[in-house]
């Protein structure tokens, strides 16, 4: 993964990669549309930053959710150099997709679920479920 002022940095999935070999299959899912929680400066939040719903953009040219159908998966191979970032929150990660994954699945549209209540304690679960 590119980071600015870094050349590539190695992420969780190029050691499984190296570990594994052809045996390793990246995949990525992101969605074209929908709401995601981000994070935003907050001097009152603990930490200084509070987590927040957002409504997502349409996707950006050379995106991946921009090349890439909602609601279809492909074979990552076939877009060589016609995406070159990916959503992440709300925002996109330069990344070579072609060369970063091995599929591509992107949903139409994401939304986070609403924590549950259990007994007296409240926990946040981020799980997305497909509209």
């Amino acid at each position: 993964m590119p980071l600015p002022g870094v050349d590539e940095q190695a992420v969780p999935g190029s050691h499984l990669a190296a570990r594994f070999g052809a045996g390793y299959v990246a995949l990525a899912v992101t969605a074209a549309g929908g709401t995601t929680p981000t994070r935003r400066p907050d001097p009152h939040a603990p930490g200084g930053v509070a987590v927040v719903d957002v409504e997502l953009d349409a996707p950006v040219v050379g995106s991946v959710e921009a090349v890439v159908p909602g609601g279809s998966a492909v074979d990552a191979r076939d877009l060589p150099g016609a995406a070159d970032r990916i959503r992440v929150l709300d925002t996109y990660q330069p990344v070579p997709v072609a060369r970063a994954y091995d599929a591509v699945a992107v949903l139409d549209r994401i939304s986070p679920r609403r924590p549950r209540r259990v007994g007296v304690v409240t926990r946040r679960v981020l799980v997305y479920r497909v509209m």
